[in-house]
């Protein structure tokens, strides 16, 4: 149960989220609109946050028999697509305002459906349904947004769905022993 003890947590969740939201497109525009420099800078930042992680909370850096455990594909995939998901994130950036790019990627669960039914879930009609108010937002948002581009939003839309393949990744390792830091480390 949440209690005050999750508090700080969340109020440091929080505003990791809106200093990341407006530190990154102050960011990609000081690189003169590049989204790779960003990229990396964000892999590493997201390296050295998941080994600390990994140290404050007394649990191994993931090694071979972890890697091993998760699967060669499971890793290579997550890898590939969390690099994917940073890449064409920081591209929408540079072509789509900040409030299209975070509409875009609130519809991540309809991408997890996505990626549930592909990977043999079922869903009921009424969770399927319940995503219908998300993606009609989200086509209305596309379509009211004067500066909309087909390329940023192909970029935000490709993002997403790279964000699901890392989620689904995460959760494989985690269903298969790694501990939920050790699966956020990996990529």
């Amino acid at each position: 149960m949440w209690g005050g003890e999750h508090l700080p947590a969340l109020a440091g969740w929080y505003a990791a989220s809106v200093g990341n939201n407006y530190a990154t497109p102050s960011l990609l525009h000081l690189l003169g609109g590049r989204p790779l420099p960003l990229n990396v800078l964000e892999q590493a930042t997201m390296s050295l946050l998941g080994a600390l992680s990994c140290s404050r909370l007394k649990v191994p850096l993931p090694g071979l028999a972890e890697l091993r455990a998760a699967g060669p594909a499971t890793v290579l995939g997550m890898g590939v697509c969390n690099a994917a998901t940073c890449y064409l994130f920081m591209l929408s950036l540079s072509l789509l305002p900040l409030s299209l790019c975070m509409t875009i990627r609130a519809a991540t669960p309809a991408g997890a459906v996505l990626f549930g039914l592909a990977s043999g879930r079922t869903y009921s009609v009424e969770q399927c349904l319940s995503l219908l108010p998300m993606l009609g937002g989200f086509a209305l948002a596309v379509n009211a947004q004067g500066s909309s581009s087909l390329p940023g939003v192909a970029a935000a839309l490709g993002s997403l769905l790279a964000l699901n393949g890392v989620q689904h990744c995460s959760r494989a390792c985690s269903v298969r022993g790694l501990h939920d830091v050790q699966a956020q480390w990996l990529p």
